[in-house]
């Protein structure tokens, strides 16, 4: 929606008017939405001085029908969409086949999910008092054309407070020794503290490489 609301003053947030079109940002409107997993608090982006009521095409094809909303999130998180795959779904739920944000835009908005995946694989964890480990691989048709499945090696933790969390997300196609030992290092890098007990599906790559970090 950010996006959509760029695309409308053809200026990013921040940016002077250069006279292209007519209007300005305006704050927030508290909304949400209820779906599978509960609702959604939703900050919507607001615009004055447009000439005619702006509304956010995403938001009024989204508040209508949340099943597509869930359907979306599922597909283009699972599915590995591409730019112009994404844009063909924002295309199916929109008002007349238009779509609710250009391929830029998608392509924009994929970097920013790429940069929160890198700060979250970043992070510190020297902070988390883990008592049990948790480690697994799972298997997305990430490259359905090809007919391929990636693999992905999940750590989770249960700390001591009982919390549960999720360390770490990194790919291992085969689900090697040598994937697996590079996932340890990278969370023991990160200031990761040796657990009580570690837990696995009793794969021996991913076995030795618990027991080797």
């Amino acid at each position: 929606m950010e996006a959509e609301v760029s695309e409308g003053l053809s200026r990013e947030r921040y940016q002077c008017s250069g006279g292209e079109s007519p209007g300005w940002r305006n704050g927030y409107k508290q909304r949400h939405i209820d779906c599978a997993e509960g609702r959604l608090e939703i900050d919507l982006p607001q615009m004055r001085g447009t000439g005619e009521t702006f509304r956010l095409e995403l938001w009024e094809a989204l508040k209508l029908r949340t099943d597509v909303s869930e359907r979306l999130v599922v597909e283009m998180y699972a599915g590995g969409l591409s730019t112009r795959e994404a844009e063909d779904h924002l295309c199916e739920i929109s008002r007349g086949g238009k779509s609710l944000l250009s391929r830029s835009s998608v392509s924009r908005l994929t970097e920013v999910l790429w940069e929160e995946y890198e700060e979250f694989q970043g992070r510190d964890l020297s902070g988390l008092d883990v008592v049990y480990l948790f480690s697994d691989a799972v298997y997305e048709s990430l490259r359905a054309q090809a007919g391929l499945k990636e693999g992905v090696l999940v750590s989770w933790a249960i700390l001591s407070c009982g919390a549960k969390v999720l360390l770490s997300m990194t790919l291992g196609g085969k689900e090697s020794y040598e994937d697996w030992l590079s996932h340890f290092r990278d969370m023991v890098s990160r200031g990761l503290k040796p657990p009580l007990t570690v837990t696995t599906d009793g794969a021996p790559g991913l076995t030795k490489a618990a027991e080797a970090a």
